[in-house]
């Protein structure tokens, strides 16, 4: 919801990303210049520590949500947990490059 109260609407499209805003009508993005403009971005996940129940949760939400939006994602922390959302990440979206 919007700081009206209004309820934000998202569609997608095969062919382009439509983003719906009460206020603004529409911003229409293609699918080529959304994957060029993020063709050269890395976004990270970044831990110290082994994970403890709750903080895997949340990794592991993060990384689900990255692997499907950007082609490149870090992820950084303890061997066994990056393996994890490694292999998360893998199994979403295969062609995604991990480093």
């Amino acid at each position: 919801m919007d700081c009206r109260g209004e309820t934000l609407r998202w569609r997608s499209r095969l062919s382009s990303i439509v983003f719906i805003l009460p206020w603004a009508g529409h911003l229409s993005v293609s699918r080529d210049d959304l994957t060029a403009s993020l063709k050269e971005v890395a976004v990270g996940i970044k831990f110290e520590e082994p994970l403890s129940g709750n903080d895997l949760w949340i990794a592991e939400l993060a990384t689900n949500l990255l692997a499907r939006l950007y082609p490149r994602i870090a992820i950084t922390g303890p061997e066994k947990d990056r393996a994890t959302l490694r292999a998360l990440a893998l199994d979403i979206n295969p062609d995604i490059e991990i480093v």
